[in-house]
């Protein structure tokens, strides 16, 4: 439950910093022209900073730079986008039905607030969801964010009434609506990302949790028709630190009632309860062994098995499965030696570069701090990628430590006391 209440923080942070930018744009004269440019730019910030920050833990959550990144950015389009339509047609419903219901306390105030502000949560709940490429996650998004709407809709005016004389006190005229906006960003924000959170968390029927690995302890819910594991940053499952593991290595399908792991015809295969198979279905407390990562597989209530062990490899599923191809490798790729003997000789890495003192690729014989069989540097499919060799230095990209890594142009490697860009 923690990290739905840590959501829930973000989410509220997020709103006030919303209002917090746009609040000194408000005029202190209810009905000024000026209120209304005021109000769009709100509800646009509080769409885009709420998503954005939502959207963007939750791809941290999925493991990998790349989430991160698509969520936030996704986020904060979707979300100002979601702020802008949620206002308007919040506005338009809850004055169609409610006629006046903003001017003080009164029967339809609690109702049209509501229904105002409910469409504005519900679309950025929505907008949350999709980076997860997920219909049910979208779906859950909307739902979440619709009742986080409601409840801000609720506490809108009768905190701007209660407050009513200390606002016109610090601003004068007669708008009172500056602490009523700060509690429904506040409220909204935190009641989207705990509900949008709780609703996954509830509605979740299959995850995969990693026992043993790189970020061990991660969870990742599995209601995609297909979910990728491999260690390519467009993975569903992205397992990184291994370069055993394929950037598309394994593949999880929905098949009826079961899920279906397949092999995507990699070298190292995969093994589901101590057996190598092509292809499996998975039970409640399968464990999935793919390099050196185990992750286990749960189903919710605990289902017990519906086959015998020995019958995990007879499955009536589809053979094999299309995985992604990955982006092409790099043409043209060079190191540019940066100090030493020879500063500004250029390797090209046509295939595969070693580099140590007695490298065949580039030899730093003049590098005593290098190993005789320090790194090497090849074209994967998935891009250019450095591995250390057991050096007893190390080998460091961008001042980072490394057993493999993804480099790209403008990385700067060190082995040893040679420094090395890569162009």
């Amino acid at each position: 439950m923690g990290h739905i209440l840590f959501t829930a923080i973000v989410g509220a942070l997020s709103g006030f910093c919303a209002w917090l930018i746009s609040e000194p744009m408000m005029p202190p004269i209810y009905g000024d022209p000026r209120g209304q440019t005021a109000s769009l730019v709100f509800v646009v910030l509080l769409g885009a900073f709420i998503a954005g920050s939502v959207g963007a833990l939750t791809g941290y959550r999925q493991g990998s730079r790349r989430h991160l990144i698509t969520g936030l950015l996704i986020g904060l389009v979707a979300g100002a986008m979601a702020g802008s339509i949620g206002g308007a047609v919040g506005g338009g419903l809850a004055f169609a039905l409610f006629p006046g219901f903003d001017r003080g306390l009164g029967v339809s105030t609690l109702p049209g607030r509501i229904v105002q502000i409910t469409p504005l949560g519900a679309l950025i709940g929505l907008a949350i969801g999709l980076p997860l490429r997920s219909p049910k996650q979208a779906t859950l998004g909307l739902i979440g964010g619709a009742i986080g709407g409601a409840i801000a809709g609720a506490a809108f005016d009768p905190l701007s009434v209660a407050l009513q004389s200390f606002t016109q006190l610090a601003q004068g005229g007669n708008e009172i609506g500056k602490p009523g906006r700060a509690a429904m960003a506040v409220v909204l924000g935190g009641s989207i990302g705990l509900f949008v959170s709780l609703a996954r968390e509830v509605a979740k029927t299959a995850w995969l949790r990693l026992r043993l690995g790189r970020n061990e302890g991660r969870e990742w819910v599995v209601d995609a028709p297909q979910t990728f594991i491999g260690r390519d940053e467009r993975a569903h499952v992205p397992l990184f630190g291994d370069g055993n593991i394929a950037p598309m290595h394994a593949c999880i399908v929905r098949h009826g009632r079961d899920y279906v792991i397949h092999d995507g015809g990699t070298p190292l295969g995969i093994m589901v309860d101590g057996q190598r198979v092509p292809q499996a279905v998975l039970n409640h407390g399968s464990v999935i062994e793919i390099g050196g990562h185990t992750l286990e597989f749960s189903l919710k209530g605990g289902r017990a098995p519906v086959r015998p062990p020995d019958q995990v490899s007879a499955v009536s599923a589809p053979a094999s499965v299309v995985m992604p191809s990955a982006p092409a490798a790099p043409a043209g790729a060079s190191l540019t030696i940066l100090n030493g003997p020879n500063p500004g000789q250029q390797v090209r890495v046509v295939d595969a570069v070693e580099i140590g003192r007695e490298a065949s690729g580039l030899r730093l014989d003049h590098d005593r701090n290098a190993s005789r069989r320090h790194a090497r540097i090849e074209l994967s499919p998935s891009g250019l990628m450095i591995t250390d060799l057991g050096s007893t230095n190390g080998t460091f990209v961008n001042d980072q430590r490394i057993t493999q890594s993804p480099i790209r142009s403008g990385d700067r490697i060190r082995i040893g006391g040679t420094e090395l860009r890569v162009d």
